[in-house]
């Protein structure tokens, strides 16, 4: 019938793609499919966040100087993001004024009472990327609410100065009203030589107080020169300003940008060698400059060790002397950009020192990670080949960061189902305070504050063993690491594989997979259940081409039978109504239906076809039904179906 045509189609077709969509929904081992709509929700978050990213880059390209903004238009901005985000950043703050009498503004974000990391720019008003840079970080910071900047904001407190030099940069504007300004220093009226113009003022990034005047060769004592020092330490009242900014606030970190050349100097910039810093402190800034953040730095040292020239009374010297500040002067911007990069390269120039100034701001605080993993691995008694065994575990958690953690750090060690922690003293070294607590399968230790730049080896034993402390053999096993600390996430597991062998046995470093900025649902999710794979099977294993290939038989026999079952119900209904009736000795059919007139007939037993035969409408069967009070042939041409009558 056309009906039951159209309808074994359509279960046909049905069948046939849902057959498909579970053979395409399988996954091959360690890839990820993606739902089509879930990907047009990403594309679409992604198509209206670089709109959203694009709207507020725009801010920094729309001054009136050829693209840069003035200082007016700068404080405008100040104001504009205060007002726009009043919950992120501060009321713009006056800590001074310049020479001219003008404000010297400033902004913060955060935390009041969390390690502080301060950013300034135009030290050399003929600089005007490194303002575009500091105002970058701080829009990122305001408009882009990802998980990194939330935690930031949320452990931190970040300090912005975008222009210390205002009267130099205001005097630019006005002599060059369309950029190119080559004044560096402050306006201060002491070459008479051309009557204050280019020549005067004091270079403010010579007047800081370490070192200042300690030869000529690091700065000038001609006022008409562009490295003149001033008369003192801290003559300038922009100097001054920042002094006090930096003795009011326990800053650990800062950045004061400079432009240009991809150069990063850092202490100490007035000697020629660095015999006067303690090596840890040598460690920490080739640690930091080391990060893959500053790799579009092409050299990173002392001005000494990069350019071959001392530079006395600098901003880095004395705020790391003096107050302990991991402190650098980025030079931003290509050589060949110059002074006064065209307005094309504003947003490239500040986009590439985003990641660098991140990267600082995270380690001003606390910044635990867990670095290594080594295992120790001994066999049992009737040792055989995949023999039980017990591990001892050392976990090494490092803090990174410039400032000491707070006592809320968690380190959560975690096993598979046939592996227990043991139930024993745990030791933790360098580590104030350690508690420890156990689970089945879980340990939990809340370790104290570690101090900067300390590390703590925490050691776990734990033993192969059944759920009811039976030995069992297993060949390999996983053990997950998760760390919080400031409600930070990194997580990450190892796979230990012990082997029978002596040459299997002893210490094993473990290379750990580990995510820095994970969320807690990531690092719990990556940790093994109790109901997890059992001994010897990991993740991998189980999603694996095995497991996919069985899915796929299972798949295709049911579609099989599914389909079968569609296309021939009736020759099924009549096989099984037919085996019934063998048994009982019945008729099998008792009903006549015409589709036609929608009438049914009644047929004697003796109408319907007798054990054996065809049914009806099978030419042979037509002369058995003969003796019949109805004709079958006489319904030759109407819709006929045989109805079933199951007792």
């Amino acid at each position: 019938a056309e009906y039951m045509g159209d309808s074994i189609n359509m279960h046909s077709h049905t069948l046939l793609l849902c057959f498909v969509l579970a053979v395409s929904s399988l996954e091959a081992p360690h890839r990820k499919s993606e739902p089509s709509e879930h990907a047009s929700r990403r594309s679409a978050h992604s198509s209206s966040a670089l709109l959203h990213t694009e709207s507020w880059e725009s801010e920094l390209t729309s001054g009136s100087m050829n693209g840069y903004l003035t200082y007016n238009e700068t404080v405008d901005l100040l104001h504009k993001l205060h007002e726009s985000f009043p919950h992120l950043v501060s009321a713009p703050l006056i800590i001074g004024h310049s020479l001219e009498g003008r404000p010297l503004w400033a902004v913060w974000m955060g935390r009041v009472d969390k390690p502080a990391v301060l950013f300034t720019a135009l030290h050399h008003s003929r600089e005007p990327a490194s303002l575009s840079t500091v105002l970058y970080i701080l829009l990122h910071l305001c408009h882009e609410h990802s998980r990194t900047t939330t935690e930031l904001l949320a452990h931190r407190q970040i300090w912005f100065v975008p222009i210390v030099n205002p009267d130099g940069y205001v005097f630019n504007q006005h002599r060059w009203p369309n950029g190119g300004g080559e004044m560096r220093k402050n306006l201060r009226p002491n070459c008479h030589r051309d009557h204050g113009d280019l020549l005067s003022g004091v270079d403010l990034n010579r007047n800081y107080g370490y070192k200042w005047a300690m030869d000529d060769e690091g700065s000038d004592p001609n006022p008409c020169d562009e490295s003149f020092r001033g008369t003192e330490p801290f003559s300038e009242p922009e100097t001054q300003a920042i002094r006090d900014l930096v003795l009011s606030i326990n800053f650990t970190a800062a950045f004061n940008y400079h432009s240009y050349g991809n150069l990063l100097t850092y202490p100490y910039n007035y000697a020629k060698r660095q015999s006067d810093m303690p090596i840890q402190d040598v460690h920490i800034f080739e640690e930091f400059v080391g990060d893959s953040s500053f790799s579009h730095f092409l050299r990173k040292g002392s001005a000494y060790a990069l350019l071959r020239y001392v530079a006395n009374g600098e901003s880095d010297d004395w705020m790391y002397r003096e107050r302990g500040i991991i402190s650098m002067s980025p030079e931003v911007g290509a050589e060949a950009d110059g002074y006064w990069p065209k307005p094309h390269r504003i947003l490239p120039i500040a986009r590439e020192n985003l990641a660098s100034a991140l990267f600082l701001i995270d380690r001003t605080g606390s910044s635990l990670i867990i670095e290594t993993a080594t295992a120790t691995v001994s066999k049992q008694n009737g040792c055989v080949d995949g023999c039980a065994f017990s591990t001892s575990l050392v976990v090494r958690v490092v803090n990174r960061g410039l400032a000491s953690s707070n006592r809320n750090t968690t380190l959560f060690i975690q096993a598979g189902s046939r592996v227990n922690v043991a139930k024993a003293a745990l030791s933790a070294t360098d580590v104030n305070d350690t508690s420890i607590r156990f689970s089945l399968t879980r340990a939990s230790v809340q370790i104290g504050s570690m101090v900067r730049r300390s590390h703590a080896s925490i050691w776990v034993p734990f033993q192969c063993e059944s759920s009811s402390g039976d030995s069992v053999d297993v060949s390999s096993y996983r053990i997950s690491l998760a760390l919080v600390a400031e409600s930070r996430w990194s997580c990450g597991s190892v796979l230990i594989r012990p082997v029978c062998a002596p040459a299997g046995l002893g210490s094993h470093r473990l290379e750990l997979s580990l995510s820095s900025n994970a969320s807690e649902e990531v690092c719990f999710a990556s940790l093994p259940s109790r109901e997890g794979p059992a001994s010897g099977a990991t993740a991998e294993t189980a999603a694996g081409w095995p497991g996919t290939l069985v899915v796929l038989l299972v798949v295709s026999s049911v579609g099989v039978v599914l389909l079968y079952v569609v296309h021939y119900r009736t020759d099924l209904v009549n096989w099984f109504h037919d085996m019934r009736c063998r048994l009982r000795g019945q008729p099998r059919f008792t009903r006549l239906v015409n589709s036609e007139e929608g009438s049914m007939i009644e047929l004697p037993p003796s109408a319907g076809t007798s054990q054996g035969q065809q049914p009806s409408n099978h030419p042979e069967a037509a002369d058995n039904d003969s003796d019949s009070d109805l004709s079958i042939s006489s319904l030759a041409d109407s819709e006929l179906e045989w109805v079933a009558d199951f007792p």
